[in-house]
C-alpha cells in the first residue's frame, strides 16, 4: 500500500480498523458496507436481480490502497454502480429507476458515513456541487454542496437538475413509497442455525421475538438464547428521506394517540416461510424517530393487499417500544400461518401532523420468524 513506511500510529490503528472490518465483511460474504452493521444497512444485493458486489470491492481498494482522494473514489463507485444498472436493465424497463435510485442512496452512505474507512491524505476539501433534493421541493442545483443539503434529503453529488431531469424525471420518490409497489423481502429464506429467540428476566410486553444470537439484538435486559426449532431472520433497508404518504391513519387502538402523525411511508411485503411468531423490529439501525405498521391475514390463499379506509387489515403496529433506542419500533405477531403475506409500511413520527415535520432517513428493519 503506497506511503506504509510514513504512516504514524493512529493511521496504523485506523488502518488495522478497517482491515478487520473488510475481514468481517468478506467473512459473511458481503463485499458492501463496512463489516461493523453498516452491512446489514448496504447490503450487496438491493433488490432481486441486480448486485452491486464488484463496485463495493472496487470502492473498498480505492479506500485502502490509496488509488485516489475520497471524492475520486466515491465518484468511480457511483459510476460502476450505474453502469450495473445500465448493464443490467433496458431503458424501458421500469427496474432501471429502481436500480439507480439504490446506487444514488449507496453512494450518499458512503459519502456522509465513510470518512473513518478512507486511510489516506485527502488533500484540501472538496466542494461537492451537485444536486440536493429536499421533500416536496424542487431540486437545489448550482452552488449546493454536500453539508449544506440536510439529512433529510438526498444528495446527488456531481448532478444537474436537467439530469435528474432526464434519468429519474426530477428529485426521485423512493420506488417503494406506494404500497401497490411494496418490495418483496426476505424471498427464499432458510432458517439460520445462529439465531434463537429474546428471553428476559421478566415477560416482555411485545412477546418472544427472533434475535441473531452473534449480534445480540434484543432489548435492553434482554438475551438471545437458542431455541428449539427452526428461527428465520433477515433485514432490509428502509429510506423514507423523499417518501409521500399514501396510507391510512393506523387508529388509536394500536397506541397513536395522534394517528395522523405517521408519515412519510414505504412499503414492503413479507411472506411467512413457516407457521409460529413474525416479530419486526427498528431498533438497530434507524437513525430516525421511526414508526412501524403491520397489515395482513392468517390466509395462505392469497398475496398481500394494500390498506385503505375501507380495507385497513391492520395487524400491529408501533411507536418507541425499543426501550433505551427511544426512536425505534419493535412488534410481535403470534399465530402467524405459512404462506401468509403481510405488508410492512415503515414511516415516520411527523411532529405537525404534516410532510414538513415528518422525521427522515435511514431505517433497518430485521424480520424474524419463530417456526412453532
Amino acid at each position: 500500500m503506497p506511503g506504509v513506511g510514513a504512516c504514524n500510529a493512529e493511521f496504523v490503528a485506523r488502518f488495522n480498523t478497517n482491515v478487520n472490518n473488510e475481514l468481517a465483511s468478506f467473512q459473511d460474504g458481503k463485499a458492501c458496507g463496512d463489516g461493523n452493521g453498516l452491512a446489514a444497512l448496504i447490503p450487496d444485493c438491493p433488490f432481486e436481480g441486480v448486485c452491486f458486489t464488484s463496485a463495493c470491492e472496487a470502492h473498498d481498494s480505492c479506500y485502502v490502497q490509496c488509488q485516489g482522494t475520497r471524492h475520486e473514489c466515491d465518484l468511480r463507485f457511483y459510476t460502476n454502480m450505474t453502469g450495473i444498472c445500465h448493464d443490467t436493465f433496458t431503458l424501458d424497463d421500469v427496474k432501471l429507476r429502481q436500480c439507480l435510485y439504490s446506487a444514488f442512496a449507496y453512494y450518499a452512505a458512503v459519502d456522509r458515513k465513510g470518512a473513518d474507512a478512507y486511510l489516506c491524505d485527502n488533500g484540501p476539501p472538496l466542494l461537492q456541487v451537485g444536486a440536493c433534493c429536499t421533500p416536496g421541493a424542487p431540486p437545489v442545483c448550482g452552488d449546493e454542496d454536500a453539508p449544506a443539503c440536510p439529512a433529510t434529503a438526498l444528495f446527488f453529488a456531481g448532478q444537474t437538475c436537467t439530469e435528474l431531469d432526464e434519468i429519474l424525471g426530477g428529485c426521485p420518490t423512493p420506488p417503494n413509497d406506494n404500497c401497490a409497489d411494496a418490495i418483496e423481502v426476505c424471498a427464499g429464506q432458510v432458517a439460520d442455525p445462529d439465531a434463537g429467540r429474546c428471553v428476559g428476566e421478566t415477560p416482555s410486553e411485545i412477546g418472544d421475538r427472533a434475535c441473531r444470537i452473534a449480534s445480540q439484538d434484543c432489548l435492553a435486559g434482554e438475551s438471545c438464547l437458542p431455541r428449539d426449532g427452526d428461527v428465520y431472520v433477515c433485514t432490509a433497508l428502509g429510506d423514507n428521506r423523499l417518501a409521500a404518504t399514501d396510507g391510512p391513519d393506523p387508529g388509536v387502538e394500536c397506541g397513536f394517540d395522534q394517528p395522523e402523525r405517521f408519515r412519510a411511508d414505504v412499503w414492503f411485503a413479507y411472506t411467512a416461510p413457516c407457521s409460529g411468531t413474525l416479530s419486526i423490529s427498528m431498533c438497530l439501525g434507524t437513525r430516525y424517530d421511526a414508526v412501524l405498521a403491520v397489515y395482513g391475514a392468517n390466509d395462505s390463499s392469497g398475496g398481500c393487499s394494500c390498506p385503505d379506509k375501507t380495507n385497513n387489515t391492520l395487524t400491529a403496529c408501533d411507536d418507541d417500544s425499543c426501550g433505551g433506542f427511544q426512536t425505534g419500533s419493535v412488534v410481535s405477531i403470534p399465530g402467524v400461518v405459512a404462506g401468509a403475506c403481510y405488508t410492512i409500511r415503515v414511516g415516520g413520527w411527523s411532529s405537525d401532523s404534516g410532510e414538513a415535520g415528518t422525521a427522515r432517513g435511514f431505517s433497518q428493519i430485521d424480520i424474524g420468524m419463530l417456526c412453532d
